[in-house]
């Protein structure tokens, strides 16, 4: 008789801790299922919502605002140079690090809900349906009507096989990957607004912990999210 029995299964054996869930700040090698094309109920901002696949687990990353209010990519600095937005340098940076030209015109997908369980209509870019890549992600702390919110947001895109960056791949880089290696450290620190405290923080993240719900809207469900429009 055998002492001991060693089970080499892998779901027996994975590591402690390891979650399907993107919960914190950092680099995920993610596969895209849908980018789906939302906006703003009051004017002409366009975001991409994505619904990725980590490790087998379905993960939201919603609020990527590729356009401003007035529909456009770029704004005026206070020196009057156009600065393209934040949130539409990311997203070329995805289509730069996959390689893609351009992208087709959005087409409608019955998607469903995973908060309310509805199937509901929404455009897709098709063209980006299982792309492999990795996603930067930080925190954010902020304050949306009087109460803390806490998001995850997408802050860069990296080339899945080598963590190339679209600047590394457009300048011919002979150093790819070394900026993922600086970045991934610093998206573990929290992006914090609207004057949060670190106490503020606590108190809120032990509410989560403890199993009450916070009186915060979280950032889970992409089909009921605040508009926070820039610019």
């Amino acid at each position: 008789m055998a002492f001991f029995n060693t089970n080499f299964n892998a779901e027996a054996n994975k590591d402690f801790g390891e979650s399907k869930f993107i919960t914190e700040g950092g680099v995920y090698d993610v596969t895209i299922k849908h980018a789906i094309v939302s906006g703003s109920n009051s004017s002409n901002a366009t975001a991409i919502d994505f619904i990725v696949d980590y490790k087998g687990g379905e993960n939201s990353l919603y609020g990527l605002w590729i356009t401003n209010k007035d529909g456009n990519r770029f704004y005026k600095d206070k020196d009057g140079r156009d600065r393209e937005l934040p949130g539409s340098a990311i997203f070329n940076g995805l289509l730069v690090v996959s390689d893609i030209k351009e992208l087709s015109d959005p087409v409608n997908r019955a998607i469903k809900n995973s908060w309310s369980g509805k199937v509901e209509d929404k455009p897709v870019l098709a063209d980006l349906d299982g792309l492999e890549v990795k996603v930067g992600v930080r925190v954010k702390y902020s304050r949306y009507n009087g109460e803390i919110k806490r998001t995850r947001d997408i802050v860069k895109f990296y080339r899945s096989d080598d963590g190339a960056t679209a600047g590394e791949i457009t300048a011919n880089s002979n150093k790819i990957g070394n900026q993922m290696s600086k970045d991934m450290e610093y998206f573990k620190k929290p992006i914090i607004q609207d004057g949060i405290t670190e106490q503020e923080i606590a108190e809120y993240e032990a509410m989560k912990k403890g199993g009450n719900k916070p009186t915060t809207q979280t950032d889970n469900n992409p089909f009921n999210q605040s508009e926070t429009i820039p610019f």
